[in-house]
């Protein structure tokens, strides 16, 4: 047997060396992760918003970018449309025709083109086939100068009805306070989750982020994603950037603000951040020259005018792959003053039953309940003695009358079954509320200060 050869081979598993830093994080209460997702494409609508333009890489490219829009019906079909298409399909733009008197420069972009990625649900690349005329003067165009509204459609076949989207995460509470832009995401970020059941402290990278036809926020990432509902749920995000720091981000800092940063001196751009430490490291990361950071402000806010200002020449001679500039002048027209401050939130539940026709509390009726401001307020009701009753939130002692709170409420599950539960945002202001059941049988006062 001296001639038999054994088979010495050994089979190694390829260990993750990659290193990461946390550079924000904070609660979300809206999450629905899906495997897969089909978004249909919208036909027969007319928009009403136009978009600013970028031509690049000698004019062979373009960025068309729809962030200063307003109108939801018009993203919801922008979104719609270009999440139907693939890269590589074609689509058309007309009644394109530019007109800024006072440089002179006179174009119309109305053409075919070919789309190659759709970013940050407003954000359109493509690669241009055909232009009616293109100006030699300048490579920017800005929306207030197209003396029509570009309109967009499909070119022969290239449209499917559906387009499927898999591993995505969907934010359905992505207005105001809980959303991941405002967060400071950016596709190519790194994500993990605590307190789901099937998807926690799962790294994953984004490698989409859009909003969808509904006009929730979308994160779409390279793993695979199991199913979960998680409407109500507190469920902890943290935001990753890939590599080393020799500091650590405040888990405490979380003014939701503005960072400005300066390119050179024509180019400027706004980008949102949960804290100086992310906007410090954007800087960094995006190589830029400088940046500001500013507390508990929005790029919509009045200060973007510090842009606007910034951006008064023309960017021109841009090659490689730009990062779209986010203001220009056309904000001016319809600017809005909106401070958006999130504060920090605290979260308070409790498990209830009923006995003796009254709610209690670890055996003891509840009569007037405290709560601070900024605290998000769960009750649970999944004990069987709630079976029947059907629970509210009023703003009006319900011996008077029964005035149902809906904003910032959340009701999951019929009471008394597993995982039933009512909850409500306290706010920023000192009130009183009331809990009942909506028969006025049950319930108690809760003072919020």
């Amino acid at each position: 047997m001296s001639g038999l050869r054994r088979n010495t081979k050994r089979t190694f598993t390829q260990k993750d060396t990659r290193s990461f830093y946390l550079v924000a994080n904070d609660v979300f209460f809206g999450l629905v992760f899906a495997s897969t997702q089909n978004y249909y494409y919208k036909i027969n609508r007319t928009l009403v918003s136009k978009p600013s333009v970028l031509l690049y890489d000698s004019q062979t490219k373009v960025i068309i970018d729809y962030s200063n829009s307003r109108n939801a019906d018009d993203l919801s079909f922008v979104s719609s449309f270009f999440n139907s298409l693939e890269s590589g399909m074609t689509f058309s733009v007309a009644s394109a025709t530019y007109l800024e008197d006072g440089s002179n420069v006179k174009a119309n972009l109305s053409g075919i083109y070919t789309f190659q990625s759709f970013e940050q649900g407003k954000i359109v690349r493509a690669d241009i086939v055909s232009a009616t005329t293109v100006s030699t003067k300048k490579d920017s165009y800005y929306s207030k100068f197209f003396t029509d509204t570009p309109q967009i459609a499909k070119a022969s076949g290239s449209v499917s009805s559906v387009q499927q989207r898999k591993n995505i995460i969907k934010n359905t509470l992505s207005t105001g306070m809980y959303s991941f832009k405002r967060l400071g995401l950016r596709v190519g970020d790194y994500i993990d989750f605590s307190g789901t059941e099937n998807n926690k402290w799962k790294k994953v990278k984004v490698l989409d982020l859009f909003t969808d036809t509904d006009g929730f926020e979308v994160i779409e990432v390279d793993a695979t994603i199991t199913s979960e509902n998680l409407i109500g749920e507190p469920i902890l995000v943290n935001l990753y950037l890939q590599g080393e720091s020799d500091t650590n981000v405040d888990g405490n800092d979380k003014t939701y603000g503005t960072c400005l940063l300066r390119f050179n001196t024509t180019t400027t751009s706004c980008i949102p951040c949960q804290n100086a430490f992310l906007c410090d490291k954007r800087t960094k990361q995006l190589n830029a020259l400088s940046s500001i950071y500013t507390e508990d402000t929005t790029c919509e806010d009045t200060d973007i005018q510090t842009i606007v200002n910034a951006l008064s020449s023309p960017v021109t001679g841009i090659t490689g792959n730009p990062q779209l500039i986010v203001a220009n002048v056309s904000v001016v027209d319809n600017l809005q003053a909106v401070t958006s401050v999130r504060p920090k939130t605290n979260f308070d539940t409790i498990t209830t039953k009923v006995q003796n026709k009254k709610i209690t509390q670890n055996g003891v009726a509840l009569t007037d309940y405290s709560l601070t401001l900024n605290t998000t307020f769960k009750m649970l009701l999944s004990d069987p003695s709630f079976s029947g009753y059907s629970m509210v939130f009023s703003s009006t002692d319900p011996v008077k009358g029964i005035t149902e709170i809906t904003d910032n409420v959340i009701k999951s599950g019929l009471p008394g079954s597993s995982s039933s539960y009512i909850a409500i945002q306290s706010g920023t202001t000192a009130k009183t509320i009331y809990v009942t059941s909506s028969d006025k049988k049950l319930g108690f006062k809760i003072t919020i200060k």
